[in-house]
């Protein structure tokens, strides 16, 4: 592996899910709020956390501040052929997790293709994706992916440079395969919705458990989870909404959650009507309250996911066929900073959301070595959460881990520091 890196610049970017800008919290959030309150009260959460913001300048300084916070961070990293020696923080602890859980589409798909049960070339009905869309919180990014897989309208295409490979509609059909890699390659949020509802709840903790992940929790339609949080009822407000739906088990939240996301598949009527409630209030939330919200995301351990990605690194790497499918299917979440990781291999899934940020890798280098780093953040003050972001430390923490040993000699040694 490749010597220490030098410190990653200060990088602006857009990360894979919601939320990671001020501005985009803001028009999130911000859009026909129901009171001037809630408008102040956003403004008060962007400042939250601003002192511990203000140190966070490097991937060490991200690292310094997952040592400080157990209660908010998870770290775990190890080399698949000595994991004994590897880094683990707050390992077992069950946090809300954002993209990460997609990992169970990758093997359910794997899974089902190489059983004969799945054809990748199968005619998928653009409209059978777009029914989930919800451009009022999403804004152009399902087009923007389009467009950058070459699937999009000509107008989209020529903005962004290229001229489309296929022209899509309403009326077009997508291969399997491709609607695959917008969601798992890409994190296309409609597609990956498809691919959940398509697979279901049952299947997708089967694939998890199958890969030895304990008490698996799969991964739900956020377009339903989305609008499950605040129904429209008349009388009563977001926050009382927003309670009633937290209040249920969490089996139920995630019912709840394919419920909506099939009737917004299934229902016209209802699925105009909410796209032009969330035109005009967006989903009525603040900050405070969408970071209440993720309490109702599926959950997992730093440490069952570490060792599932080690699993399908090292399978891949001897042929197991449904590993190498999954490797191939899988993007890569640290494109950003892919100088620091040299020639390796890297995999894995990553997302966010106000408060949420899930990263999990595998670098594979050249001679067959793998090295696998997943981090779990939540309940980060919204200063925090938008730092973190806007430099992608994330990133830069985990690309270090993976691609330099004595980053991660370091890493430890810090860790073991009283």
């Amino acid at each position: 592996m490749s010597a220490e890196p030098a410190r990653p610049p200060r990088i602006r970017h857009v990360h894979l899910i919601l939320g990671l800008m001020a501005l985009a919290i803001v028009v999130f959030v911000g859009t026909r709020l129901d009171s001037f309150k809630a408008k102040v009260s956003d403004m008060a959460a962007v400042t939250d956390g601003r002192a511990a913001a203000e140190r966070l300048t490097s991937p060490d300084s991200l690292l310094a501040y997952v040592l400080r916070h157990p209660e908010q961070a998870s770290l775990v990293v190890f080399d698949t052929d000595a994991p004994e020696d590897g880094l683990a923080i707050e390992a077992e602890a069950v946090r809300p997790m954002a993209g990460v859980p997609a990992l169970a589409l990758a093997l359910a798909y794997a899974e089902s293709v190489e059983a004969g049960g799945l054809d990748p070339d199968e005619a998928v009905p653009y409209a059978d994706i777009e029914v989930f869309t919800l451009p009022a919180i999403e804004g152009d990014r399902h087009l923007a992916t389009l467009a950058r897989m070459g699937l999009a309208d000509t107008l989209m295409a020529q903005e962004g440079g290229a001229p489309p490979e296929e022209v899509v509609s309403v009326r077009t059909q997508i291969p399997l395969r491709r609607v695959v890699e917008a969601a798992l390659t890409y994190s296309d949020r409609p597609a990956t919705d498809y691919l959940t509802l398509r697979f279901g709840p049952r299947t997708l903790r089967d694939a998890l458990g199958n890969a030895g992940v304990d008490d698996p929790a799969a991964p739900v339609p956020m377009s339903g989870l989305y609008l499950a949080w605040t129904p429209e009822h008349r009388g009563t407000d977001a926050q009382s909404r927003l309670d009633g739906f937290l209040a249920l088990p969490p089996a139920q939240q995630a019912d709840t959650a394919f419920a909506v996301a099939t009737r917004l598949r299934d229902d016209d009527a209802y699925r105009a009507r909410e796209r032009e409630r969330l035109r005009f209030q967006s989903l009525g939330m603040t900050v405070d309250q969408q970071r209440a919200a993720t309490a109702s995301f599926p959950t997992g351990t730093a440490q069952a996911y570490a060792d599932l990605l080690a699993g399908i690194a090292t399978q891949a790497e001897t042929g197991d066929a449904v590993a190498t499918r999954v490797d191939t299917i899988l993007g890569n979440p640290l494109d950003l900073f892919a100088p620091l990781v040299g020639d390796a291999v890297v995999r894995g899934k990553a997302g966010g959301f106000t408060g949420v940020l899930s990263m999990a890798a595998y670098a594979r280098q050249p001679d067959g070595a793998v090295r696998v780093a997943v981090l779990l953040l939540q309940d980060l003050p919204t200063a925090v959460f938008i730092e973190v972001g806007r430099q992608a430390l994330d990133q830069g923490l985990l690309a270090g881990l993976l691609g330099s040993d004595a980053f991660f000699e370091r890493a430890k040694a810090v860790a073991a520091t009283p």
